[in-house]
Protein backbone atom coordinates (compact mmCIF):
# COMPACT_ATOMS: atom_id res chain seq x y z
CA UNK A 1 0.00 0.00 0.00
CA UNK A 2 1.69 3.66 -1.01
CA UNK A 3 1.47 6.36 1.33
CA UNK A 4 0.25 9.70 1.07
CA UNK A 5 2.41 12.46 -0.35
CA UNK A 6 2.60 14.45 3.48
CA UNK A 7 3.74 10.70 4.63
CA UNK A 8 6.13 10.06 2.01
CA UNK A 9 8.02 13.70 2.99
CA UNK A 10 10.98 12.26 5.32
CA UNK A 11 10.84 13.69 9.04
CA UNK A 12 13.27 12.06 10.80
CA UNK A 13 13.12 7.75 9.59
CA UNK A 14 15.09 6.71 6.95
CA UNK A 15 13.38 7.66 3.16
CA UNK A 16 14.35 6.50 -0.40
CA UNK A 17 16.64 8.88 -2.01
CA UNK A 18 15.10 7.69 -5.52
CA UNK A 19 11.28 8.26 -4.54
CA UNK A 20 11.13 9.66 -1.15
CA UNK A 21 9.66 6.49 0.02
CA UNK A 22 9.67 6.62 4.72
CA UNK A 23 11.26 3.81 4.99
CA UNK A 24 10.56 2.88 8.82
CA UNK A 25 9.01 0.13 8.83
CA UNK A 26 9.79 -2.10 6.25
CA UNK A 27 10.88 -5.11 7.87
CA UNK A 28 13.10 -7.47 6.49
CA UNK A 29 12.73 -6.32 2.92
CA UNK A 30 15.72 -5.54 1.11
CA UNK A 31 13.89 -3.15 -1.60
CA UNK A 32 12.15 0.24 -1.72
CA UNK A 33 7.96 -0.86 -1.29
CA UNK A 34 7.49 1.54 -4.04
CA UNK A 35 10.05 1.74 -6.56
CA UNK A 36 11.44 -1.16 -5.89
CA UNK A 37 14.93 -0.28 -5.38
CA UNK A 38 17.56 -2.15 -3.51
CA UNK A 39 17.99 -0.37 0.20
CA UNK A 40 21.88 -0.79 0.08
CA UNK A 41 21.73 1.73 -2.77
CA UNK A 42 18.83 4.33 -2.12
CA UNK A 43 18.38 4.14 1.67
CA UNK A 44 18.90 7.66 2.92
CA UNK A 45 18.76 9.67 5.97
CA UNK A 46 17.86 12.98 7.75
CA UNK A 47 20.81 15.00 7.07
CA UNK A 48 22.19 13.46 4.60
CA UNK A 49 23.85 15.51 1.81
CA UNK A 50 21.00 15.26 -1.12
CA UNK A 51 22.32 14.71 -4.32
CA UNK A 52 21.31 16.62 -6.96
CA UNK A 53 20.55 15.50 -10.46
CA UNK A 54 21.76 16.82 -13.91
CA UNK A 55 21.19 16.64 -17.31
CA UNK A 56 22.40 18.10 -20.57
CA UNK A 57 23.19 16.99 -24.30
CA UNK A 58 23.82 19.17 -26.83
CA UNK A 59 21.95 18.88 -30.25
CA UNK A 60 25.37 19.66 -31.88
CA UNK A 61 27.48 15.98 -32.48
CA UNK A 62 30.38 14.84 -34.37
CA UNK A 63 30.71 11.28 -35.37
CA UNK A 64 26.88 10.62 -34.03
CA UNK A 65 28.19 11.39 -30.46
CA UNK A 66 26.75 14.98 -28.77
CA UNK A 67 29.87 17.66 -28.40
CA UNK A 68 28.73 18.03 -24.54
CA UNK A 69 26.90 15.43 -22.13
CA UNK A 70 26.37 16.01 -18.64
CA UNK A 71 24.72 13.29 -16.45
CA UNK A 72 25.49 13.90 -12.67
CA UNK A 73 23.08 11.86 -9.96
CA UNK A 74 20.07 9.73 -9.61
CA UNK A 75 17.31 9.94 -12.22
CA UNK A 76 14.35 8.00 -11.60
CA UNK A 77 12.84 9.35 -14.41
CA UNK A 78 15.23 7.18 -16.63
CA UNK A 79 15.46 4.61 -13.86
CA UNK A 80 19.56 5.53 -13.06
CA UNK A 81 20.64 4.94 -9.68
CA UNK A 82 23.80 7.02 -11.12
CA UNK A 83 24.16 9.35 -14.32
CA UNK A 84 26.21 8.30 -17.28
CA UNK A 85 27.78 10.48 -19.46
CA UNK A 86 28.58 9.63 -23.68
CA UNK A 87 29.88 12.45 -25.73
CA UNK A 88 32.66 14.56 -27.38
CA UNK A 89 33.24 15.99 -23.84
CA UNK A 90 31.37 13.75 -20.91
CA UNK A 91 31.13 14.83 -17.40
CA UNK A 92 29.23 12.45 -15.45
CA UNK A 93 28.76 9.70 -12.01
CA UNK A 94 29.71 7.50 -15.04
CA UNK A 95 31.32 9.12 -18.31
CA UNK A 96 32.57 7.89 -21.88
CA UNK A 97 34.20 9.97 -24.51
CA UNK A 98 36.73 11.78 -26.03
CA UNK A 99 37.62 13.88 -22.75
CA UNK A 100 35.56 12.05 -19.80
CA UNK A 101 35.41 13.29 -16.56
CA UNK A 102 33.56 11.37 -13.56
CA UNK A 103 33.56 9.14 -10.82
CA UNK A 104 34.54 6.44 -13.21
CA UNK A 105 35.78 7.67 -16.78
CA UNK A 106 37.00 5.87 -20.12
CA UNK A 107 38.26 8.57 -22.89
CA UNK A 108 40.84 9.65 -25.54
CA UNK A 109 41.94 11.80 -22.48
CA UNK A 110 39.76 10.41 -18.74
CA UNK A 111 39.50 11.61 -15.59
CA UNK A 112 38.67 10.50 -12.21
CA UNK A 113 38.50 8.06 -9.45
CA UNK A 114 39.05 5.36 -12.03
CA UNK A 115 40.39 6.51 -15.39
CA UNK A 116 41.26 5.01 -18.31
CA UNK A 117 42.06 6.01 -21.86
CA UNK A 118 44.71 7.06 -24.31
CA UNK A 119 45.71 9.55 -21.36
CA UNK A 120 44.60 9.14 -17.79
CA UNK A 121 44.73 10.52 -14.61
CA UNK A 122 42.88 9.67 -11.70
CA UNK A 123 43.43 7.49 -7.72
CA UNK A 124 43.27 4.43 -10.47
CA UNK A 125 45.16 5.79 -13.74
CA UNK A 126 45.44 3.33 -16.78
CA UNK A 127 46.61 4.95 -19.53
CA UNK A 128 48.01 3.93 -23.02
CA UNK A 129 50.50 6.77 -23.70
CA UNK A 130 50.65 8.47 -20.20
CA UNK A 131 49.45 7.78 -16.92
CA UNK A 132 49.48 9.71 -13.67
CA UNK A 133 47.93 8.66 -10.19
CA UNK A 134 47.85 6.93 -6.79
CA UNK A 135 48.48 3.26 -9.42
CA UNK A 136 49.10 4.10 -13.01
CA UNK A 137 50.25 2.80 -16.47
CA UNK A 138 51.43 4.15 -19.32
CA UNK A 139 53.87 4.33 -22.03
CA UNK A 140 54.99 7.60 -19.61
CA UNK A 141 53.93 7.41 -16.36
CA UNK A 142 53.68 8.90 -12.82
CA UNK A 143 52.82 8.11 -9.20
CA UNK A 144 52.46 6.24 -6.06
CA UNK A 145 52.94 2.95 -8.22
CA UNK A 146 53.81 3.48 -11.46
CA UNK A 147 54.00 1.07 -14.45
CA UNK A 148 55.06 1.73 -17.92
CA UNK A 149 57.50 2.22 -20.34
CA UNK A 150 59.02 5.03 -18.61
CA UNK A 151 58.11 5.16 -15.20
CA UNK A 152 58.54 7.42 -12.24
CA UNK A 153 57.85 7.93 -8.52
CA UNK A 154 57.34 5.48 -5.18
CA UNK A 155 57.43 2.11 -6.75
CA UNK A 156 58.25 2.42 -10.48
CA UNK A 157 58.36 -0.66 -12.79
CA UNK A 158 59.40 0.04 -16.43
CA UNK A 159 62.03 -0.43 -19.45
CA UNK A 160 62.87 2.76 -17.10
CA UNK A 161 62.56 3.39 -13.98
CA UNK A 162 62.79 5.79 -10.86
CA UNK A 163 61.58 5.26 -7.71
CA UNK A 164 61.71 4.94 -4.22
CA UNK A 165 61.78 1.14 -5.86
CA UNK A 166 62.92 0.83 -9.19
CA UNK A 167 62.05 -2.09 -10.91
CA UNK A 168 63.16 -2.39 -14.79
CA UNK A 169 66.16 -2.48 -17.71
CA UNK A 170 67.95 1.16 -16.46
CA UNK A 171 66.83 2.28 -12.93
CA UNK A 172 68.00 4.66 -10.83
CA UNK A 173 66.57 5.47 -7.42
CA UNK A 174 66.17 4.05 -3.80
CA UNK A 175 65.86 0.08 -4.22
CA UNK A 176 66.87 -1.09 -7.39
CA UNK A 177 65.82 -3.99 -9.27
CA UNK A 178 67.80 -4.51 -12.44
CA UNK A 179 69.39 -6.81 -14.17
CA UNK A 180 72.88 -7.23 -13.75
CA UNK A 181 75.09 -5.22 -16.83
CA UNK A 182 73.36 -4.39 -20.62
CA UNK A 183 71.70 -7.53 -21.91
CA UNK A 184 72.72 -9.27 -25.64
CA UNK A 185 70.60 -7.20 -28.35
CA UNK A 186 69.21 -4.49 -26.46
CA UNK A 187 70.67 -1.37 -25.72
CA UNK A 188 73.11 -0.30 -23.42
CA UNK A 189 71.83 0.85 -19.98
CA UNK A 190 73.87 4.00 -20.41
CA UNK A 191 71.98 4.60 -23.83
CA UNK A 192 69.04 4.09 -22.22
CA UNK A 193 69.84 6.53 -19.91
CA UNK A 194 71.06 9.17 -22.97
CA UNK A 195 67.61 8.25 -24.30
CA UNK A 196 64.74 8.73 -21.99
CA UNK A 197 66.85 12.14 -20.00
CA UNK A 198 64.29 13.94 -21.28
CA UNK A 199 61.34 12.56 -19.40
CA UNK A 200 63.49 12.27 -15.98
CA UNK A 201 65.18 15.35 -16.07
CA UNK A 202 68.57 14.39 -15.31
CA UNK A 203 70.04 10.74 -15.02
CA UNK A 204 72.09 10.09 -12.06
CA UNK A 205 74.53 6.79 -11.64
CA UNK A 206 72.94 4.19 -11.22
CA UNK A 207 72.95 3.46 -7.40
CA UNK A 208 72.73 6.52 -6.57
CA UNK A 209 70.50 7.71 -3.75
CA UNK A 210 68.38 10.82 -4.64
CA UNK A 211 65.10 11.96 -5.65
CA UNK A 212 65.65 13.84 -9.65
CA UNK A 213 62.45 15.45 -8.58
CA UNK A 214 58.61 15.34 -9.99
CA UNK A 215 58.73 18.51 -12.38
CA UNK A 216 60.10 16.67 -15.82
CA UNK A 217 57.59 13.53 -15.52
CA UNK A 218 54.50 15.71 -14.36
CA UNK A 219 55.83 17.91 -17.44
CA UNK A 220 56.07 15.32 -19.49
CA UNK A 221 52.66 13.06 -18.65
CA UNK A 222 50.56 16.57 -18.56
CA UNK A 223 51.61 17.56 -21.94
CA UNK A 224 50.34 13.99 -23.53
CA UNK A 225 47.18 14.66 -21.72
CA UNK A 226 46.91 18.81 -22.90
CA UNK A 227 47.90 17.83 -26.59
CA UNK A 228 45.01 15.31 -26.83
CA UNK A 229 42.88 17.66 -24.97
CA UNK A 230 43.21 20.72 -27.19
CA UNK A 231 42.51 18.36 -30.31
CA UNK A 232 39.46 17.15 -29.05
CA UNK A 233 38.28 20.79 -27.69
CA UNK A 234 39.14 22.26 -31.31
CA UNK A 235 36.73 19.41 -33.25
CA UNK A 236 34.20 20.26 -30.54
CA UNK A 237 34.58 23.79 -31.61
CA UNK A 238 34.11 22.95 -34.87
CA UNK A 239 31.57 20.87 -34.54
CA UNK A 240 29.09 23.72 -32.31
CA UNK A 241 29.74 26.57 -34.75
CA UNK A 242 28.65 24.32 -37.07
CA UNK A 243 25.73 23.63 -35.74
CA UNK A 244 24.95 25.92 -32.82
CA UNK A 245 23.64 23.91 -29.52
CA UNK A 246 20.58 24.50 -27.86
CA UNK A 247 20.52 21.32 -26.41
CA UNK A 248 18.41 19.42 -23.62
CA UNK A 249 18.47 19.58 -20.10
CA UNK A 250 16.63 18.87 -16.48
Amino acid sequence: MQQAATERTPQGSPYCGRCGYRLGEIGESTRCPECGGLLVDVLMRPGMAATRTRRYTSEATIFGMPVLCVALGPDPTRDELRGHARGLIAIGDVATGGIAVGGRATGVVAIGGVAVGGAALGGLGFGVLSGFGGVATGLLVTGGVAIGGLSHDGLAVGAAAHGGVAIGYATTGGVQITPAGDLPGLPTKAEVHDASGWFFGSWLPPGAHHNMGFLPPVVAVGGVMLMLAAVIGVMALAAHRRRPSSGTQH
